[in-house]
C-alpha cells in the first residue's frame, strides 16, 4: 500500500496597512526552515494602492497597498464590504484554506471572516449553495464591533 504524502496546511497571507504581499513575503521568509517546510504559504495584495506614506519606505520599496481606508477618528470606512468581499472571493478561487496569517489592519478582516463563516453567511463555506449578502455582512460587522 502506498503512503500518502500529507497536504500541508494551506495559510492564507495579508500583508499589513500600506505594504504588500511581497513585503510580507520576505518577512515571513526569513522564518526558520523547519516551519516554513511545513507550510503551503499564499500571499495576498490588498486591491487598493496606498493613499499616502507607508511606514515601510525605509525599509522595502514601493508599491504599497491598503485593505481599507478609515477616517482620522476612525468612525468611518471607506471600501470595508468590497475588501472583505475581495478576500473572500481570492479564498474562493485559491482555496481551501487551513488558516490566516496576518497584519495589522488585516486582523479585522479575519475577525469578520470567521465571524461570518460561523454563522455560515459567507460564501466561504465549501458549498455552491451558499449565499453572501453584503448588507448581512454589514450587519455582521456592526453587531460585532457593538459586543467588543
Amino acid at each position: 500500500m502506498e503512503s500518502q504524502i500529507p497536504r500541508k496546511p494551506r495559510i492564507l497571507c495579508l500583508h499589513g496597512f500600506r505594504t504588500s504581499a511581497e513585503i510580507l513575503k520576505r518577512q515571513v521568509l526569513r522564518w526558520p526552515a523547519a516551519v516554513l517546510d511545513k507550510l503551503d504559504l499564499i500571499f495576498l495584495d490588498a486591491p487598493y494602492p496606498a493613499q499616502g506614506k507607508s511606514g515601510v519606505e525605509r525599509f522595502f520599496d514601493p508599491p504599497y497597498y491598503e485593505w481599507f481606508q478609515a477616517t482620522e477618528d476612525f468612525t468611518e470606512y471607506t471600501n470595508f464590504e468590497e475588501c472583505l468581499a475581495f478576500i473572500e472571493d481570492n479564498m474562493m478561487k485559491s482555496g481551501p484554506f487551513d488558516g490566516f496569517l496576518g497584519f495589522s489592519q488585516v486582523g479585522t478582516f479575519i475577525c469578520c471572516i470567521a465571524w461570518n463563516a460561523e454563522r455560515r453567511i459567507s460564501p466561504y463555506q465549501g458549498s455552491k449553495n451558499q449565499v453572501s449578502d453584503n448588507n448581512i455582512r454589514s450587519q455582521v460587522w456592526r453587531a460585532k464591533v457593538r459586543t467588543s
